[in-house]
């Protein structure tokens, strides 16, 4: 049996973006085994960060609401607040459901970077 643990966020690990250093506008390209996608932060609004992700065909073929749930590796350690490579993304397609949201996985992602204004600042 596994369990669903919270593991501390690993800032000393390369390789690794944190949702938090996302400026307003800031686009995420990120790639796993099965598709490419793009997280976009958005403007606040209510004083509240929001992101758009699109990527996958059935779930945000267009940039569609999120919440950034984490990432999890083969043992379902959930590892909150950032994008690594080597480990599976978690979302949440917001209000996807007539009642409820709806929570998907990616694959395994392979690489990332993020681009501010156009312009590509770091990559993992």
């Amino acid at each position: 049996m596994t369990t669903n643990t919270v593991m501390p966020l690993p800032t000393e690990k390369e390789g690794v973006w944190i949702w938090s250093e996302m400026e307003p506008g800031d686009i995420l390209n990120f790639s796993t085994s099965n598709r490419e996608y793009t997280l976009r932060r958005e403007r606040a609004v209510s004083g509240k960060s929001t992101f758009s992700l699109k990527g996958h065909p059935d779930y945000c073929p267009d940039f569609t609401p999120v919440r950034l749930l984490g990432q999890t590796d083969e043992d379902t350690i959930t590892l909150l607040g950032f994008l690594g490579v080597g480990l599976y993304a978690e979302f949440a397609i917001i209000g996807k459901e007539e009642t409820e949201d709806l929570f998907f996985s990616t694959s395994v992602v392979k690489a990332w970077s993020l681009h501010r204004n156009g312009v590509e600042v770091r990559h993992g």
